[in-house]
């Protein structure tokens, strides 16, 4: 979609119908790979919604920047792992898959210049109670506005059955932020149940749920 008809594509918009037999919580993790099908060239993120049964339309919006900047000209993929999250006895098993190529593009049809970004480092804090135990885990990333509007920043912490986020949606003008989000030991404790080091993934969307910019690691090892 080009939004201010300047002649380059601003959005990247994906329609999914996703077609649910058992209503419940799915996760749902999605991403866009170059032409050379590498997901190290490639966009990313996830969602964790409930679904009732019947036919879903699902509307994957990514901004134009993550391709402009990153992405070689070519055939792309679309491709989408649905998981079940709350089905009692399935939990993690993959429940469907989604893979879809998509038109030839170049990067050079896409708008560079990007609303905001998030910074390629990402600090991690544990809180803890006066007897040393954690309490919690705070996840901090900076954040360059460009264009004056509201930001979402969702962090997920992910093992292969579980996901929980922090996210933080804020009014933001033109400027350099510091973004704090924390997760309770609670949350903590069912992410490290099953894996001692969870993958994490920082998201920036706008008020449109527009994916703007994404940073992963893997980290937090060594708490228990």
């Amino acid at each position: 979609t080009d939004v201010d008809n300047d002649g380059d594509y601003d959005i990247l918009n994906i329609h999914v119908d996703l077609n649910v037999r058992e209503s419940g919580t799915y996760i749902i993790g999605y991403y866009i790979m170059d032409s050379f099908k590498s997901i190290q060239a490639g966009v990313m993120s996830l969602i964790e919604d409930y679904f009732n049964v019947g036919v879903h339309t699902l509307l994957f919006r990514f901004a134009g920047a993550l391709f402009a900047k990153n992405f070689t000209a070519g055939e792309w993929v679309f491709y989408a792992l649905v998981s079940y999250a709350s089905i009692q006895g399935t939990d993690g098993v993959i429940a469907d898959s989604i893979d879809m190529l998509l038109p030839y593009y170049s990067p050079a049809q896409f708008e560079i210049t990007e609303k905001a970004q998030l910074s390629n480092k990402l600090e991690m804090k544990a809180i803890t109670t006066d007897n040393g135990l954690y309490k919690a885990l705070n996840i901090t990333t900076g954040l360059t506005v460009n264009q004056e509007g509201t930001y979402s920043i969702v962090a997920y912490l992910s093992s292969e059955t579980t996901i929980i986020h922090s996210n933080q949606t804020l009014y933001l003008t033109p400027g350099t932020y510091s973004v704090s989000l924390n997760y309770s030991a609670y949350e903590l404790t069912k992410i490290l149940r099953t894996t001692p080091i969870p993958w994490i993934l920082v998201t920036l969307y706008d008020s449109n749920n527009t994916l703007l910019n994404l940073v992963s690691d893997i980290g937090i090892g060594g708490y228990d």
